[in-house]
């Protein structure tokens, strides 16, 4: 349980880091 429980925070974590670098990069493109 514990590793899957750190796997998903782990995913969370990544999508959420994936979707501030797609932030950053529309607003280094303006």
């Amino acid at each position: 349980k514990e590793a899957s429980f750190i796997l998903s925070c782990l995913g969370n974590s990544n999508i959420y880091l994936a979707q501030r670098l797609k932030e950053k990069i529309v607003e280094y493109k303006k």
